[in-house]
């Protein structure tokens, strides 16, 4: 019978073993820190070293679970999917600092702004969507 985790959602972690507990305490961590560093990107004006430092630490916590061993099968059969989550975003963040790097030798990095476009000046490509819209 699966317990009741503190936030009162049944957790099927704890019905395993502490490396379970441990791996989902470690991914609830580092998925705040992603929610934060993002939150902190996309602010305005953006804190890029904030941001880096929160994206950095939360990579650092997904290694570390990431990194946990399972004594049994059955375990490791569980612990895959949060894996397979954590993995993503690790590939994910470290993709966008390549990406920074690369950019911020232009100087473009800084001013990136993310799918929004002026409504009221927009380019010409738009011209067909906005005419469809407006009917």
């Amino acid at each position: 019978m699966a317990r009741s985790g503190s936030d009162g959602e049944s957790d099927d972690a704890m019905q395993y073993s502490k490396p379970l507990r441990q791996q989902k305490k470690l991914c609830d961590e580092a998925m705040e820190l992603v929610n934060a560093g993002v939150a902190m990107q996309n602010a305005s004006p953006p804190d890029a070293a904030g941001a880096d430092a929160k994206l950095s630490r939360a990579v650092t916590l997904m290694e570390q679970a990431l990194a946990i061993e399972y004594p049994t099968q059955e375990e490791r059969d569980a612990s895959q999917r949060l894996n397979n989550k954590m993995n993503r975003y690790v590939k994910m963040i470290r993709s966008q600092r390549e990406k920074g790097t690369a950019g911020g030798a232009t100087g473009r990095g800084h001013n990136t702004k993310y799918n929004i476009l002026p409504m009221d000046n927009l380019p010409s490509t738009y011209n067909a969507v906005v005419e469809l819209l407006s009917k």
